[in-house]
């Protein structure tokens, strides 16, 4: 029994002695072999049909007729690209006439005399060049650019406003004292008073505004507008032209931070709000 091989079918006999052996376990194991062999023909059948099918279909497809067809015909001469741009008339562009620029006017001479009131710059003793001007100096004169002495007979040049209004450069309301409009500061019987005068309004300004940083010598000039209210303090405060460099901002800064009441303008004997204008000029030395 020993000598028995499991590859050999006897061991199967020998296994199934006495039992039953048409079907079942004993009849699989007899045609294993056959089974076997027929799976691995099938399966190597299954890969070549797979392999083969794209080839066959390539071959059995119609061909296709390179040659041209009867409607057809065959261009002997290559085509040719036609630039039209040359073909196209230009309009003759008259050249332009050259612009002669009018002569500057001459500026008008000063009315009153000004003295020379520049924003202050913080520097050593030994490199100071003028003394900053005291509020006597300003008692008959008005704060300038330059310091000039002044001319009464001089006449003050106004600009034309643009626009077909009635509204003037004095003011930028129209109203009157029981409204709530601004009072334009030509038609009052007291014009608002800044304590201490107006050359004390236009130093607290000085003092306090910051000068930009813009790197080179330049004058700046922003123009602010405000109300002085019925109680002498300020509001609406707008900038109407803004040279940039931040000075817009500074500007309205600077005003709101003057809590110093005005004396309001007077006119029929009662209080009334008033419009100003404010020119801002910034002398700006790197």
């Amino acid at each position: 029994m020993s000598k028995v091989s499991v590859f050999e079918k006897k061991w199967i006999d020998l296994v199934f002695e006495g039992r039953n052996q048409k079907y079942g376990a004993y009849q699989l194991r007899q045609q294993n072999p056959k089974h076997t062999v027929i799976a691995l023909f099938l399966g190597v059948a299954l890969v070549v049909g797979l392999i083969s099918i794209p080839v066959i279909a390539n071959k059995l497809a119609p061909k296709q007729d390179t040659e041209l067809a009867d409607n057809q015909t065959e261009l002997d001469d290559p085509f040719v690209f036609v630039d039209l741009t040359n073909d196209i008339p230009l309009p003759d562009v008259p050249e332009p006439e050259p612009v002669i620029p009018e002569p500057p006017a001459e500026a008008a001479a000063p009315v009153t005399a000004t003295t020379e009131f520049t924003t202050p710059v913080i520097v050593s003793a030994s490199e100071v060049t003028a003394a900053l001007p005291t509020i006597k100096d300003f008692e008959n004169s008005d704060p300038g650019q330059v310091t000039t002495p002044g001319n009464p007979n001089g006449e003050i040049n106004i600009g034309t406003p643009n626009g077909t209004g009635d509204r003037t450069d004095g003011g930028t309301a129209n109203g009157d004292e029981n409204g709530t409009g601004a009072i334009e500061i030509f038609k009052l019987d007291v014009k608002p008073d800044f304590p201490g005068g107006m050359n004390t309004f236009y130093k607290t300004v000085s003092d306090r505004f910051t000068s930009p940083d813009t790197g080179k010598d330049m004058t700046l000039k922003v123009f602010v507008s405000f109300i002085v209210e019925k109680d002498g303090s300020m509001s609406n405060i707008k900038v109407i032209r803004d040279p940039g460099y931040g000075m817009g901002n500074e500007a309205i800064r600077v005003l709101k931070s003057i809590k110093t009441k005005w004396n309001p303008g007077i006119k029929n004997g009662k209080p009334v709000r008033t419009a100003y204008n404010l020119p801002i000029t910034l002398n700006i030395r790197s």
